[in-house]
């Protein structure tokens, strides 16, 4: 690995992680950036049931309406729908002083109806286009309009990272439930935009799912393309989240390529005998640290080292628009294989995120190049 210094301030020690400052990568101080965002992990995607037995069911999102201009669409999804029944979405204004839904349409446009449903399936409705100001309190309802069905809304996990941050409300039976954290599984589109109401978490994507390799499968490596990175910064480890507990004996390491394909940096390899055995969350430190550079190409990758089996968890996207939408930095980050028969796709996103320890603010100071 060759690295080239430039313009080191006096004073300064590459590498030295004590000072504040290491050239003009400004250290973070006592934590990682991680990238992309580690969230959800603890959760699975939950839901909200609408049941019409128990009348005036209604899963509702509180949120900021996320810029100016005309509405003309809304996109939800379903989770387990027992009995079709027709869905009422509207986006009504918010009670200052319950924090509730009021009943009252934003605009009289703000209305459409879904006729029937199935499950876990996501669905884009379209309004009358009406007019909207960024920031305003509004809340997306969904409800009923006949006396018969059971089906449930699906909802972002509470460790979800959210957009335009509200909260969650639901009536069951006629009254109304305390205010939570979570998101609709939904977005919406203003002037021509679509924006998400949340990004998803490794463990309650689209119906997240896992995925068991070895060292002798046709793709031993799982992890993620980053096709333009949004820093220039020090990565100092990767961090890996497994949906269930490794096979015992088995052995990983993680690795960063640059565009041409060459390792650029590893982890050690590591044994499951050697760390916890349920669900696998792990922070690997790279063996030496590299530096990433914007706008550059990377893939991280969880190696499998033996016959024994390790289980990548990962996002799963309706297709590659809903990426683009639903995740954080859309379709610029997804899947790549690498082995006997490397792939990419942009349907899936494994839970490989690097964890960076010094960004670059500027001034031509430390730099490296891989």
């Amino acid at each position: 690995m060759r690295r080239i210094l430039t313009r080191l301030p006096a004073g300064i020690t590459a590498f030295l992680l004590a000072g504040p400052l290491l050239g003009q990568l400004q250290e973070i101080s006592r934590a990682y950036l991680s990238y992309p965002t580690i969230y959800g992990q603890n959760s699975t995607l939950t839901t909200c049931v609408l049941n019409a037995v128990a009348a005036n069911d209604v899963c509702a999102m509180v949120f900021h309406m996320p810029a100016t201009g005309d509405v003309t669409g809304v996109g939800w999804r379903t989770g387990t729908v027992t009995t079709s029944q027709s869905v009422d979405i509207r986006i009504e204004t918010v009670d200052s002083g319950t924090g509730q839904p009021t009943g009252t349409l934003y605009h009289a446009n703000a209305t459409t109806t879904r006729a029937a449903v199935t499950s876990a399936t996501e669905y884009s409705e379209a309004f009358t286009a009406f007019g909207a100001t960024k920031g305003d309190l509004v809340v997306l309802v969904f409800q009923f309009t006949g006396t018969a069905g059971n089906l449930q809304i699906a909802y972002g996990a509470n460790l979800s990272h959210y957009f335009y941050w509200g909260y969650r409300i639901t009536k069951d039976a006629g009254t109304w439930g305390s205010k939570s954290s979570g998101s609709q599984w939904a977005s919406i589109t203003v002037g021509g935009v679509e924006y998400p109401l949340c990004h998803p978490g490794f463990a309650d994507g689209y119906a997240a799912t896992a995925t068991n390799y070895n060292s002798g499968s046709t793709q031993s490596e799982y992890g993620i393309r980053i096709g333009s990175s949004a820093y220039t910064g020090r990565v100092a480890a990767i961090y890996w989240f497994g949906a269930t507990a490794c096979t015992a004996g088995s052995a990983y390491s993680g690795r960063i390529y640059n565009s041409t394909g060459t390792e650029i940096g590893a982890t050690a390899v590591y044994n499951c005998a050697e760390t916890a055995a349920s669900a696998s969350r792990f922070t690997m430190p790279l063996v030496t640290p590299v530096v990433i550079v914007r706008g550059r190409q990377y893939d991280v990758t969880m190696r499998a080292e033996n016959s024994n089996n390790i289980t990548a968890a990962r996002m799963n996207f309706d297709s590659q628009a809903r990426m683009a939408v639903m995740a954080e930095y859309g379709d610029g980050i997804y899947q790549v294989t690498k082995g006997s028969g490397g792939t990419t796709s942009r349907l899936y996103r494994p839970a490989v995120v690097l964890l960076l320890d010094a960004i670059y603010v500027g001034g031509g100071g430390f730099f490296t190049v891989q």
